[in-house]
């Protein structure tokens, strides 16, 4: 037989699980805004009908059940997506990294005013055609040296900015690297925090909020792999892989350290680029054979770096990539065969006699220092630096006269040095000269059109990418994020719920009242 008070305790199980759920709404309610969060619902299930004698008699027929209980509040989470997700987003990372780096390289090229490079080279050989004019004339032999300063202080600014922006990626990569093991200690904190929490049977799902956060961000930074493992008790253990190497392992975890690499110099020949490699981290036993091997990363923002900061380089592992070292390459190849070529024709010809040369007009002169043939150190040479008037500057394909006005000759070297602008008969690449298109602006023009187009395949790329992460985080937050009208809808039910639950505890007090106050008073 039941209980006299037996529907009370029915009706009050529903009160409290509708203040349970109404609790946990308000809570979803709460933190919508809050990056992370996964919404909450809490499970329920019947409490079967109770007989103090279930071993050896079965329950009664007809038998009502105790009410409902509350099993377990959990988080509302796709595992596969949220894999599919950190995948996604260090993919796109690697991409969105190289994007923005690359348009800085194109921003250092892409000037079309007078300080570009083509304009510099354009006025270079023009001041040698207005030369060819007047070859004695002062006031032109100047204007070669000035436009000759100028192209070399191009060249130079060139080599400076690109040199900067491999520092700056270099920086980046150290940077980054630090943020890794920031995530990775911490990680490791949530997951011991977890592990203690959850001993009482309860889940942290707040605190899984956070590491699921965290791992999100470490996705950023590189290639992120996790799986969930339980030990001989049951008690479940998070394991997070970074470059295909245990990063975290329940408390324990690595760290990476940014070291400078001997045999990867930077473009200024000095800077010794970083590397990365693994230390022991908080736990000098755990994997002690990964301690001081480099870290291999396929994708996220420091693979982006390191690729455009290696890009092209002799001793890179991304030679297939075109970064820094590549770009600067091709400006070192052109201001090679600018030297190589303006001083063979230069040595040609004879300069103006002069009290310095015992008035004796000299051949065989380089215009450009020969010892200094890289865009970051071309310079004219001292030789035609003495002169302020540009005396030493050779036009003539014959020996100068003291007396100008019985020169002949009419200023034939300067002449094949201007044509030097247009000729298609350039020496072969394997010399270090021009390669492939003919002229020094058709070489500038191939370069510019190369850099274009690989800005335009990763900034495809990039753009592919970030359609794939929106719709794969669209996904995930459909599942895990929090809806302000669902969560709204589910607060009026659940309030129904509990006003109908306190109905049930009123139709049971007056049906009580009427047995304990009523019964036995007729007649009276």
């Amino acid at each position: 037989m039941r209980s006299t008070f037996y529907g009370l305790s029915i009706g009050s199980s529903g009160l409290f699980m509708s203040q349970k759920q109404i609790d946990v709404t308000g809570h979803n309610i709460a933190n919508v805004d809050v990056k992370g969060y996964s919404r909450q619902r809490y499970t329920s299930a019947a409490v079967e009908p109770y007989n103090s004698n279930v071993f050896i008699a079965p329950v009664n027929t007809g038998t009502v059940g105790q009410g409902v209980k509350s099993k377990t509040l959990d988080q509302i989470r796709d595992q596969f997506l949220d894999k599919q997700y950190r995948q996604t987003n260090s993919d796109t990372a690697y991409w969105s990294t190289k994007s923005q780096s690359i348009q800085r390289i194109e921003g250092t090229f892409s000037a079309l005013d007078e300080s570009s490079l083509m304009s510099k080279m354009n006025n270079f050989f023009n001041s040698w055609t207005e030369l060819q004019k007047y070859p004695y004339n002062p006031e032109y032999r100047v204007s070669v040296t000035n436009s000759a300063l100028e192209l070399t202080s191009v060249f130079q600014r060139y080599y400076s900015e690109l040199n900067t922006q491999q520092q700056n990626y270099n920086g980046q990569v150290e940077a980054l690297t630090k943020e890794v093991n920031v995530r990775a200690e911490q990680i490791a904190d949530l997951n011991t925090r977890i592990f203690k929490y959850e001993l009482s049977g309860e889940k942290a799902n707040d605190l899984r909020d956070q590491r699921n956060l965290l791992i999100d961000q470490l996705s950023e930074y590189g290639d992120v792999d996790y799986k969930y493992e339980q030990n001989q008790w049951g008690d479940e253990y998070l394991t997070v892989y970074f470059g295909g190497e245990e990063l975290v392992n329940h408390k324990n975890y690595h760290q990476i350290d940014a070291v400078e690499d001997s045999s990867n110099l930077g473009v200024d020949g000095d800077t010794q680029l970083y590397k990365l490699v693994w230390n022991d981290g908080n736990d000098g036993g755990w994997s002690a054979t990964l301690t001081d091997t480099d870290v291999k990363l396929k994708s996220g923002e420091i693979q982006g770096y390191i690729d455009m900061r290696d890009g092209g380089g002799a001793t890179s592992s991304s030679n297939k990539t075109q970064g820094v070292p590549y770009y600067l390459r091709q400006i070192d190849m052109l201001a090679n065969s600018i030297v190589k070529e303006v001083n063979a024709a230069h040595q040609k010809g004879y300069n103006k006699p002069n009290s310095a040369n015992g008035m004796v007009s000299e051949t065989g002169l380089d215009f450009f220092d020969p010892a200094f043939t890289s865009a970051r150190y071309i310079k004219i040479s001292d030789k035609m630096l003495a002169d302020k008037n540009g005396g030493n500057i050779a036009t003539e394909s014959k020996a100068v006269e003291v007396d100008p006005t019985q020169q002949t000759g009419g200023g034939l070297v300067a002449d094949a040095i201007a044509k030097l602008w247009s000729s298609t008969s350039l020496p072969n690449a394997s010399t270090g000269a021009v390669t492939g298109v003919g002229t020094f602006s058709g070489f500038f023009n191939a370069f510019i059109a190369d850099l274009g187009t690989e800005v335009n395949y990763i900034k495809s790329m990039q753009s592919a990418q970030d359609i794939v992460l929106y719709n794969v985080d669209n996904s995930r937050l459909s599942v895990s994020g929090v809806s302000l009208d669902e969560e709204m809808t589910e607060l009026v039910r659940f309030q129904h719920s509990y006003s109908a639950s306190a109905r049930v505890i009123t139709a049971m007090d007056e049906a009580l009242d009427v047995l304990i106050n009523r019964m036995g008073r007729v007649g009276l």
